[in-house]
């Protein structure tokens, strides 16, 4: 054997490739008697290569040549254009031919079907576990889902047959958030410019709160007091007083607190970028206020933060500017405050004592509105620009303008277009039924059309909370409102687009900066609108 071929061929004897035939070969004229037998016919006829042509035989070649050269063991070395193509690899496929026999050999039949299974079988268990992974999620998801349906299932009934659980749902005010942050720790809402404080309102309710400073030079003076001192509050209350201040209120939205990320964010936006003071406190119920929050109680909690304002701000000459800011269900407290503060100057006493209206809510005044007038009582009748005047008058601070973001018609419209409420909107009986079973109104679509002053609504484009057309409902009801009685301020009702914003990120966008500066830059301290250069 020679090294390229791993093992010999047993192949049955057909002469050797040296020669012309048989016959002339002398080693197969001696068949397999001669000195080689067949065996080395073999073997030389076997490493022949098989490009090799075969070459005629030599008569003059002496037998005994003839027999060493067909007949030696060893193969003779290949010359010239063999020794090349021996070199270039001409036999290689019958090598690798030879080493793919030796593999298969090392191999039993058994081991490499066993091999074969394993290889199935751990296919096998690889698609059935992914079959698991996929059931295991799908029954997650049927669970999820169906807790969800029981909750939404759970709530409906609630809502529809248990009145205490109305306030439960409508005003959500038992969510605490941020869970772990206490709201009078100002620092931690990155606040080092506010102080905070505490309202009473007529009925015995403590409502706790803050009080932002503008951030620029007032807010860096006040840094250098003690926290908790005498003379930073003090410092706050005649920085409020000053007769140029522009001070903010802010009605938050249901659910939460006042320490919540966006309402935190549209504070510090207001006492930046308006340069204004911004004073907010929680609705009864909400974040650290005592109490349980309603309808008539926000209207009381709203007009008990105007009192604590007013007793503040109105130290001045009477030249500061007093907004009022509601979000969402915040935007019905703002209206209906807007709208009462003219009430109280209409009323007319005939006595000359006057009671303390501070607690009237508005189902009373409503009653009265509608009750006729006995002899020695108050009549309240709705305003007239005669009334607001006299109101301007009487006190020294007035609402310069109502800011309206992302507001409704009212709380059944609200509850309607809510996500959770999609089943309602589908089924008529079940969206009857929620409208007759809301124990509480949120008139806003009524209360805008009481108000006076100047109005902004901001609505965006992208709100899932409350549609846009809601937004736009109530803008084209103040101004028909506004047209019938006082045309000459029609102009005073605006109304801003969002095509990108949501329910509660309108702060972030540059347009909310633009629309809030040409406001309130276009009205006095007054409430008076004037013209927009």
């Amino acid at each position: 054997m020679y090294a390229g071929v791993g093992k010999a061929r047993q192949l049955p004897y057909s002469g050797c490739a040296g020669c012309a035939s048989v016959s002339a070969c002398p080693t197969a004229a001696k068949s397999q008697g001669g000195p080689c037998g067949g065996v080395a016919s073999q073997l030389h006829q076997d490493s022949t290569p098989r490009h090799a042509a075969a070459a005629p035989h030599s008569p003059s070649s002496s037998s005994c040549s003839a027999v060493a050269s067909c007949c030696s063991l060893s193969p003779p070395p290949p010359r010239g254009q063999e020794q090349q193509a021996w070199k270039n690899g001409i036999d290689r496929p019958l090598h690798d031919q030879a080493l793919r026999a030796q593999r298969r050999a090392r191999v039993p039949e058994p081991h490499r079907q066993e091999r074969l299974e394993k290889a199935r079988g751990a296919g096998r268990r690889a698609e059935h576990n992914k079959l698991k992974l996929e059931v295991a999620q799908w029954n997650l998801s049927s669970k999820l889902l169906a807790g969800i349906a029981g909750l939404w299932i759970l709530a409906t009934t609630l809502l529809l047959t248990v009145p205490e659980a109305h306030g439960l749902i409508t005003y959500l005010h038992w969510v605490r958030w941020p869970p772990s942050r206490e709201l009078t720790d100002l620092v931690a809402f990155r606040l080092p410019h506010a102080r905070n404080i505490e309202v009473h309102t007529a009925d015995g309710m403590l409502l706790k709160g803050w009080h932002v400073l503008p951030s620029h030079q007032v807010a860096a003076a006040a840094s250098r007091l003690p926290l908790d001192s005498r003379a930073r509050e003090e410092f706050f209350d005649e920085a409020m007083g000053h007769p140029e201040s522009r001070i903010v209120l802010y009605f938050h939205g249901n659910a939460a607190t006042r320490g919540q990320f966006n309402r935190v964010e549209l504070i510090k936006a207001l006492a930046a970028t308006m340069q204004a003071h911004v004073v907010t406190v929680d609705y009864r119920g909400f974040g650290d206020s005592t109490g349980w929050p309603s309808e008539e109680g926000l209207a009381l909690d709203a007009r008990a933060l105007w009192a604590w304002v007013e007793e503040r701000a109105g130290r001045g000459e009477g030249g500061a500017q007093v907004f009022l800011y509601g979000h969402s269900l915040g935007a019905c407290v703002a209206l209906e405050l807007a709208r009462h503060l003219p009430l109280v100057a209409a009323l007319t006493p005939e006595c000359s004592d006057a009671p303390d209206f501070s607690s009237l809510s508005p189902s009373s005044s409503d009653a009265k509105e509608s009750a006729p007038a006995a002899p020695g009582s108050l009549v309240a009748r709705r305003p007239d620009a005669g009334d607001v005047q006299a109101g301007r008058q009487a006190n020294s601070v007035t609402p310069s303008g109502v800011i309206l973001e992302a507001p409704f018609t009212n709380l059944s419209m609200a509850a309607l277009y809510h996500p959770s409420a999609l089943p309602f909107r589908l089924l008529p009986f079940f969206k009857h039924a929620l409208i007759l079973s809301m124990h509480e109104r949120f008139p806003s679509l009524e209360y805008i059309q009481q108000v006076q002053q100047p109005i902004i609504i901001l609505h965006g484009r992208r709100d899932r909370m409350i549609p846009f057309h809601l937004g736009e409902e109530l803008y084209h009801t103040a101004r028909l409102a506004r047209l019938r009685e006082r045309p000459e301020t029609l102009e005073d009702v605006w109304f801003a687009e969002f095509s990108q914003a949501g329910h509660s990120n309108m702060y972030a966008y540059p347009q909310w900066t633009d629309e809030l500066h040409t406001f309130m830059g276009s009205v006095d301290g007054a409430g008076h609108g004037k013209a927009v250069a």
